[in-house]
């Protein structure tokens, strides 16, 4: 009985051996399986990273844009003399109190385009020296205009 017992227990031991290579089988594959998740997982963090840095920087580039528009829009709006006023300034008729009016007021405006407060840094732009000089340019020729028409009606008095 006893070398029955011996055999069949052999037996068991040779049928639990098989289970547990078995099972080393397939813990071997679940961690391949675990494995390739991982680096699976790892894919997709290291792109949800970009992603969140990609929105990032265009949340920034947004941010930019509205300071920029805004910087634009203030210079537009303050450094823009109408048509209407240069017309007036260069060719105004001096003698009439119609052209008289529009003279003044487009040199009211000229003198409020010429006396903004600019934000630091706008006066290193070319765009607004090159506005600030015609402004100037626009001023004196004005002024040259004004005088020599006031000089031919004293000398006419």
């Amino acid at each position: 009985a006893n070398i029955q017992s011996i055999m069949a227990s052999e037996k068991q031991v040779n049928i639990l051996m098989q289970l547990l290579d078995e099972a080393l089988k397939e813990v071997d594959q679940i961690e391949l399986k675990l494995s390739s998740y991982e680096e699976m997982l790892q894919s997709v963090k290291e792109q949800m990273d970009q992603i969140s840095e990609s929105n990032h920087l265009i949340h920034l580039s947004n941010t930019n844009n509205v300071k920029l528009l805004s910087e634009i829009e203030f210079l537009v709006n303050h450094m823009d003399l109408a048509k209407g006023h240069i017309k007036a300034l260069q060719e105004g008729d001096l003698a009439s109190s119609r052209g008289i009016e529009a003279c003044t007021n487009a040199a009211d405006a000229l003198l409020q385009c010429m006396n903004v407060a600019l934000r630091p840094g706008h006066d290193m732009l070319l765009a607004i020296k090159q506005q600030q000089q015609r402004f100037s340019d626009l001023r004196e020729h004005f002024a040259r205009r004004l005088a020599s028409h006031l000089n031919n009606v004293f000398v006419q008095q």
